[in-house]
C-alpha cells in the first residue's frame, strides 16, 4: 500500500475577504474530490486572505498509481483555476505489511 501526499501553496491576490477565500477553497476541494478519489483539505494560512494551502492525501495499491495521480491533480488545479502556484511537496509513504 502507497500513500501519496501533496501540499499545494496557492496564490490568490483577487481574493479580498476571508467569505471570498472559503468559497474559492470549497469550490477547489469539491471539483478535486468529484473527479479524484482523494481526501482534500486546507492546511494553513487559514486567516490569510490570499493564500490557500491545501493538503491532497491518497491511498493506492501498486507503487506510482499515487504519483500518477497526484501528477494528474496537480494539473487539473493548473488547467482549471485561475490560481496561481507559490510551492508544492509531495511525499510517498509505503506501508507494507
Amino acid at each position: 500500500m502507497l500513500v501519496g501526499t501533496m501540499k499545494l501553496r496557492l496564490s490568490v491576490p483577487w481574493i479580498n475577504t476571508m467569505e471570498e477565500k472559503r468559497i474559492l477553497v470549497k469550490h477547489i476541494s469539491d471539483r478535486i474530490k468529484h473527479r479524484f478519489p482523494v481526501s482534500v483539505v486546507e492546511v494553513a494560512e487559514h486567516y490569510t486572505t490570499n493564500i490557500i494551502v491545501l493538503g491532497i492525501a491518497c491511498v493506492e495499491g501498486y507503487p506510482g498509481m499515487s504519483e500518477e495521480k497526484l501528477d494528474r491533480i496537480l494539473l487539473y488545479i493548473q488547467e482549471n483555476t485561475d490560481a496561481e502556484f507559490i510551492d508544492m511537496r509531495r511525499e510517498m509513504l509505503s506501508c507494507n505489511e
